[in-house]
Order: C-alpha cells, then structure tokens, then sequence
C-alpha cells in the first residue's frame, strides 16, 4: 500500500509521449461502465508487489517476487465492488519490464 494506482501523469514524469495504459484509467472505465462517472480512486492494495523503503526514506521498484498461481483469498463482509487490474508498469523494473495478465474467481455465498 506504499504505492499509488499509476496514473497518466506518472507515465508523463517517466517520459512516455502518449497515451500509456494505467489502473487509474482501468479503475475509472469500469465504474463508469457501473453507472458512477465520478469517483475517487482509492489507493490500491498492492498484494505482489515489493516496494522496499531505504535507509534514506526512498522507495525503491523492484520486480516482485510473485510466481504464477500465486493467490490470494479475501472475504468481503457487505455487498462491494471489487476492480482488480494488471500493473501495466513497463518503464521500471517493478514487473520485470513485462507485465501479465491476471485471472479472478469471485463466489457468491
């Protein structure tokens, strides 16, 4: 949770010219297509990723250490959206400069 959902404006500070993939945009696409135009973008819970904070306060972005069918298992306790999206990051190295997709199984009960 030491990371904020990427944003066209990071991918600007990082030099990408053009449009660039992000989960802000993800997030916000899918809610619109739920019916809320407006919404704020939580931070996001970074479960596979590994964001080290140095002695000298900086973070740092290196690949995660997450292998494929790696899971993980939450419980809602009231009715929610859940968005959940791939990094897209490929300008650092916090997916290997190769991100993939994702899979969600949701159960109802």
């Amino acid at each position: 949770m030491l990371m904020a959902a990427c944003d066209t404006t990071r991918y600007q500070l990082l030099g990408v010219k053009g449009w660039h993939p992000s989960c802000q945009e993800n997030m916000q696409k899918v809610m619109a297509g739920l019916g809320h135009d407006q919404v704020e973008v939580p931070q996001p819970i970074n479960v596979f990723m590994d964001i080290p904070v140095g002695d000298d306060g900086h973070l740092g972005w290196p690949p995660g250490g997450s292998e494929p069918g790696d899971s993980i298992t939450l419980r809602t306790e009231l009715d929610c959206y859940v968005v959940l999206t791939a990094c897209a990051q490929d300008i650092l190295p916090i997916n290997d400069y190769n991100p993939t997709s994702l899979a969600i199984d949701v159960l109802d009960g």
